[in-house]
């Protein structure tokens, strides 16, 4: 069940990609891909890191659209090729709204 990002004052935090029975410091040690989600359900990003919540926060930094991020359903692999694999068949198949590698639109 994906988790709905906290929010404080108003402004974005970084959301938590934590699922039930998930831990923090295995998001940070395995190889994740993340969707991220606006509040109509509509895909907006998808992503893979190895460093898990620190890549949310470069995301919050520097991404016009991560004030859009309601939602972050996450996935773990144990392997990076697997993780790879996983990411261009979402990018490709999913087609999220803010993707440029591997939606074609890059070419």
């Amino acid at each position: 069940m994906p988790m709905p990002r906290p929010r404080h004052g108003g402004r974005p935090r970084v959301p938590t990609p934590i699922e039930e029975g998930h831990e923090i410091a295995e998001a940070e040690r395995s190889h994740t891909l993340y969707r991220m989600f606006d509040a109509e359900g509509s895909l907006l990003y998808v992503g893979r890191s190895s460093r898990g919540p620190r890549r949310f926060g470069e995301h919050r930094m520097n991404q016009r659209w991560w004030r859009s991020v309601e939602t972050v359903k996450v996935e773990h692999f144990d392997f990076e090729r697997e993780a790879v694999d996983a990411e261009r068949l979402a990018i490709e198949s999913e087609q999220p709204r803010f993707n440029v590698v591997y939606s074609g639109a890059a070419a």
